[in-house]
């Protein structure tokens, strides 16, 4: 998305709620956020995908917005985060729109990175395919 230019470059797709972002360390989101995204659903007693009640936009939103309730009790003002939600057609699924997760990290040498993440239990990374990629819509951060 970042890197080849499917997520912000002039995209009309592209809703931007902030003008300035936090990028979080690409180690924080794989690892402290992943496992608390899980806890927190399992706490929620919301682990289980329920098709239209909990499904794959109710686990990215719940997951985007405790990254940002996370970065707002860290008390940095004037920054938003990084984080937000985009759908997109899996090559699985029989091309069913689908709702994930994209973080712009800061990787080991801090340079600005795209992750992409399936928030629903477990909550771990994934790699779109380049069809993937072409179907990607409603970017929101």
């Amino acid at each position: 998305m970042f890197e080849s230019g499917f997520l912000f470059s002039a995209n009309p797709r592209c809703i931007v709620d902030d003008e300035d972002y936090s990028h979080p360390s690409e180690m924080w989101m794989l690892t402290t956020w992943r496992d608390a995204v899980d806890a927190n659903n399992r706490a929620l007693g919301l682990s289980e995908s329920i098709p239209e009640s909990n499904d794959c936009d109710d686990f990215a939103d719940r997951a985007v917005r405790w990254a940002k309730d996370s970065h707002a009790r860290m008390r940095r003002p004037g920054r938003g985060f990084a984080v937000g939600t985009f759908t997109y057609s899996p090559d699985v699924a029989g091309g069913k729109s689908h709702k994930s997760v994209f973080a712009i990290v800061a990787d080991r040498e801090g340079k600005p990175k795209l992750l992409l993440f399936e928030p629903q239990s477990p909550c771990r990374p994934i790699q779109l395919s380049e069809r993937e990629k072409a179907t990607c819509e409603k970017f929101s951060v």
